[in-house]
């Protein structure tokens, strides 16, 4: 389960790809 730290490191990492 997705807490909103894991989706907001997520978002983060998209960003980079």
């Amino acid at each position: 389960m997705l807490n909103s730290t894991n989706l907001n490191f997520i978002k983060t990492a998209k960003q980079f790809q």
